[in-house]
């Protein structure tokens, strides 16, 4: 993936956890989170992360889906419970 791709990815993955997450929090704790969680200069530092490799899928020539793949310390995520 490109850095170019970031905007793409950063759309992606707000989304599909709004679309996961939304439905358990207030819209404010969801504005508060995915503006944290996927702020431009937060996925931008993920995608120089050697130990990560992202992927973008597409559909129809649209971007419809994204993973992320991480190696040794690269996990970003800490498993705290959701907002």
């Amino acid at each position: 993936m490109q850095q170019a791709d970031v905007d793409i990815l950063r759309s992606l993955l707000s989304k599909t956890f709004s679309e996961t997450f939304a439905h358990m929090n207030t819209p404010e704790n969801m504005e508060l989170y995915l503006s944290q969680a996927f702020a431009r200069k937060r996925i931008l530092k993920e995608l120089e992360n050697q130990d990560s490799v992202f992927y973008l899928l597409y559909q129809n020539g649209s971007p419809a889906g994204c993973l992320k793949v991480n190696e040794a310390a690269a996990q970003t995520e800490t498993g705290d419970p959701v907002l």
